[in-house]
């Protein structure tokens, strides 16, 4: 039997043990501070995405965690942390060491704003990195802190632009785009310019070049697009979560729902080639 509560799914047998399983794993506010000019805003951050719920290996003989040694790949002598360094692959029988603590970035981690962007300049001129935080007044800085935040934040939504700052997290400088989300920020993680390729250094790309589409085609496309009944992000589920909650409780049911789905593959392959088509 499985009862949902608010952070943990409950698991029982009958009347033997009782397993928790987390399903919402927000991680805790980090603080920080919005700095713009000489003003400062206490902040708080964390991800605004939820944890994925992980497993942990175990062994058969003992039951017990699985635990792994680093060994020299020469001599098969364990290694402690005394006996390790770290060293840039020049190539396969050479290598340069390198002190990493060089590399360290000392700095406070607060939001220092750089400037801003137009919404519509996101899409085509920056490159996210997979990092999203919800943004949020700082617990117990008082009314004033939170309102200077509202203002900011109010402000920021009216301009119709995008925050872009620069902040330290882990000895390493990051690019954060902070928009505004609900009452709150979103703050997103923006890759530097150097990480970046050019697509035009990826080969298929260079077929695009010889290509005219022809400008009816494009209109009707086009018509066909802004007739479409707009979706919400809630309209997607997350089938890992619910096969996670099944695969404890009921592996069976599992197996059964894959193996319809593995069947069904090929039928709904050709069912979303034909939409393309008529599309």
């Amino acid at each position: 039997m499985v009862e949902k509560f608010a952070t943990n799914v409950i698991i029982k047998w009958g009347k033997r043990k009782v397993y928790k399983l987390p399903i919402h794993n927000y991680n805790m506010g980090f603080k920080s501070n919005i700095l713009l000019g000489k003003n400062s805003i206490a902040v708080s951050y964390s991800s605004a995405i939820e944890s994925v719920t992980s497993f942990n290996q175990y062994t058969n003989c003992c039951k017990a965690k699985v635990r792994y040694k680093k060994v020299c790949e020469s001599c098969s002598k364990e290694l402690t942390e005394e006996d390790i360094y770290k060293a840039y692959t020049i190539d396969k029988d050479n290598h340069k060491a390198v002190d990493t603590s060089l590399l360290e970035i000392k700095g406070n981690p607060n939001f220092k704003i750089m400037g801003t962007i137009e919404n519509e300049s996101i899409e085509n001129n920056f490159i996210q990195d997979g990092t999203n935080w919800f943004v949020v007044p700082q617990k117990d800085m008082g009314e004033e802190n939170t309102l200077q935040f509202a203002y900011l934040q109010n402000s920021l939504k009216e301009s119709g632009k995008c925050f872009l700052c620069v902040i330290v997290v882990r000895k390493s400088e990051k690019i954060m785009m902070i928009k505004p989300y609900k009452k709150g920020f979103l703050a997103c993680g923006i890759q530097f310019a150097d990480k970046v390729r050019s697509i035009e250094d990826v080969s298929e790309y260079g077929m695009l070049s010889n290509i005219n589409p022809k400008t009816e085609v494009i209109t009707e496309m086009s018509r066909t697009l802004s007739q479409k009944t707009p979706i919400e992000n809630n309209d997607f589920a997350n089938r890992k979560t619910e096969l996670v909650e099944m695969a404890i409780t009921n592996p069976y049911e599992v197996k059964k729902i894959n193996k319809q789905v593995t069947e069904k593959g090929k039928e709904k392959s050709e069912l979303e080639m034909v939409s393309l088509v008529e599309f």
